[in-house]
């Protein structure tokens, strides 16, 4: 049996901003919090892809139909075992 990598408890934050809405009102793009995502992960880059890949997931399910665009994730592992559950 192959040996799975150590996963970790990563915490990321997704900002993203609406250009389509700020197009549509004609108003500068404003950027907001999408959110923090607890992943389990190996290392921060599949981290950053889990956390996104939920943030696209939840934005799919959103009623609104404005555009997300991810502006950036802010990544760092969590020390603390009290997030790790």
């Amino acid at each position: 049996m192959p040996e799975r990598p150590p996963s970790h408890v990563f915490q990321a934050r997704i900002f993203y901003a609406e250009p389509t809405f700020a197009l549509h009102r004609n108003i500068p793009a404003r950027v907001y919090s999408g959110g923090t995502y607890y992943v389990h992960a190996p290392d921060e880059f599949k981290a950053e892809d889990l956390a996104i890949a939920e943030f696209r997931r939840k934005a799919a399910q959103s009623s609104v139909s404005w555009v997300r665009e991810i502006v950036r994730c802010e990544v760092c592992r969590c020390t603390s075992n009290a997030v790790a559950s």
